[in-house]
């Protein structure tokens, strides 16, 4: 298991990042040699370009239990909701028998590094949020 070292530690990416590790732990990347060397920018920026990687490569994973989302009207939280109940969901044993593409999240995938950290940590933070107590809405989505 890929450890968190330095400035990485209490990341606002962590939520995500710890409950897609658990789902899809092949996703970490093999760690380099020693430790992040302290707040130099080009390992700091390296270690969170390889976060938001491992981040991306667990959601690719997670496509197949995505669900079409509820519209809303925070990108952040709709992403949080579908990624919290795709990963309550059994794993598809075959391709769905509707022959509908799965789900996808309402992210900019196409964005640079610092964008799509950003947005990561946005659904990061709502997805702590939804494990810290549910609204009704919350519930009615993540049940589906």
């Amino acid at each position: 298991m890929t450890s968190l070292k330095g400035s990485q530690r209490g990341s606002a990416l962590d939520p995500l990042w710890f409950a897609l590790h658990r789902a899809f732990p092949e996703t970490a990347l093999p760690a380099g040699r020693g430790t992040l060397g302290g707040l130099v920018p080009h390992r700091l920026r390296f270690a969170l370009h390889r976060r938001v990687i491992e981040i991306h490569d667990g959601l690719l994973l997670l496509r197949p239990r995505l669900r079409p989302a509820v519209p809303g009207d925070d990108a952040a939280h709709t992403a949080a909701a579908q990624i919290a109940a795709a990963l309550r969901a059994p794993a598809p044993t075959s391709a769905p028998a509707t022959g509908l593409p799965p789900g996808s999240l309402p992210l900019d995938t196409a964005s640079g590094t610092d964008t799509a950290a950003s947005q990561l940590a946005a659904v990061s933070r709502a997805f702590a949020r939804l494990g810290s107590g549910r609204s009704a809405e919350d519930e009615a989505y993540v049940t589906i």
